[in-house]
């Protein structure tokens, strides 16, 4: 599949590439494992599983309305987990910032699944692009693809999406406005990522995607360039910026 580029998303990225780290392949970044456009339409059309998610549709635990993303995500991520029990989802929408949703994880979620808990303690990471390089990053995301650890990103979506995002359904609508919570089910190299004539943030993501499963229905399950996903992270939350929570089991 060909991704496009409009003009709005090329100038958002080289005002920001001016900003960020370069990439710096490495031996653990070679391990990723090789995705093709056959395999990552099966993902996103509910026909591949996606270890530890199963297949991704059938996981996603879509929010409500707007402003339950973070309770959503909780859900989707403990669906990963065999006899689980969901979390509550509360009448009045609470702020999630990473702080927030971080300290909810830690104490009233490990607290109301005691003594079986799935998980033993939660990180958060802010993508402060000055101190967090790509490489960093990319080294965080892809504890998804290993079977003791979950990922969560927050993320601003006008900051990537000022297109369809690649691989994205066209069936998917989109919308553009305010930050968003969502698992990350898996991170992989497209086959192509050597080829010399990629430009713009294809050159510098190395060909390296995340599977994102989306709790806003609208959207569901996308593959989104990890280098977008980096930029949308590095985005400001009030006075800090947005991020990921690493899930230790």
């Amino acid at each position: 599949m060909q991704r496009a580029t409009d003009a709005s998303e090329k100038q958002f990225l080289r005002q920001e590439k001016e900003k960020i780290p370069s990439f710096q392949q490495d031996s653990s970044v070679d391990l990723l494992p090789r995705l093709d456009d056959k395999r990552i339409t099966a993902m996103c059309d509910n026909q591949a599983p996606v270890i530890p998610y199963d297949k991704p549709d059938s996981v996603i635990f879509s929010q409500p309305v707007e402003g339950y993303c973070g309770d959503a995500s909780i859900n989707t991520v403990l669906r990963s987990f065999v006899g689980v029990k969901l979390q509550p989802i509360p009448s009045v929408v609470r702020p999630m910032s990473l702080q927030v949703l971080k300290s909810r994880l830690e104490t009233e979620v490990l607290e109301s699944l005691k003594p079986n808990a799935p998980f033993r303690a939660a990180r958060h990471f802010h993508v402060d692009p000055r101190e967090m390089s790509f490489k960093r990053f990319v080294e965080l995301l892809s504890l998804a693809n290993k079977p003791g650890h979950r990922v969560l990103v927050n993320f601003l979506r006008s900051a990537g999406f000022a297109e369809r995002p690649p691989f994205l359904p066209p069936s998917r609508a989109l919308a553009l406005m305010g930050g968003h919570w969502s698992p990350v089910a898996s991170v992989g190299r497209l086959p192509h990522s050597s080829d010399a004539n990629r430009t713009g943030h294809d050159a510098d993501d190395d060909g390296i995607v995340a599977l994102v499963l989306d709790v806003n229905d609208s959207y569901g399950p996308f593959v989104i360039s990890a280098y977008r996903l980096y930029l949308t992270c590095a985005t400001m939350d009030g006075k800090t910026y947005r991020g990921l929570i690493i899930l230790d089991v």
